[in-house]
Order: C-alpha cells, then sequence, then structure tokens
C-alpha cells in the first residue's frame, strides 16, 4: 500500500531520473525512503499497465 505521500515523492522523482539514468530505480527508492528498488519498479509497472 502506498500512501499519497509516497506517490507524491515517487511522482517527483520519476520527473527527476528518466528513463536513462543508471540506477533509476535505486534513485527514486533513495527519494521515497520507505520503498525498495524493486518495490518502486513494480509501483511503475503497475502504473504503466493501467494507462494502457
Amino acid at each position: 500500500m502506498w500512501t499519497r505521500y509516497e506517490d507524491k515523492l515517487f511522482e517527483e522523482a520519476l520527473a527527476m531520473y528518466p528513463d536513462d539514468v543508471i540506477g533509476r530505480w535505486q534513485l527514486i527508492a533513495n527519494d521515497v525512503p520507505t520503498k525498495m528498488p524493486e518495490l518502486v519498479r513494480a509501483h511503475y509497472a503497475v502504473l504503466v499497465h493501467d494507462l494502457f
């Protein structure tokens, strides 16, 4: 479960670290300290899936 605050941090980090940044998921996880890189990547995959 993601809180609104975690989602906001996640969205801000996504904007800061585009697809071509090495270690993107770790960097985003660093900005959302309650989540591990694997959870950040899975959360992104769910969001992308929901768009299509």
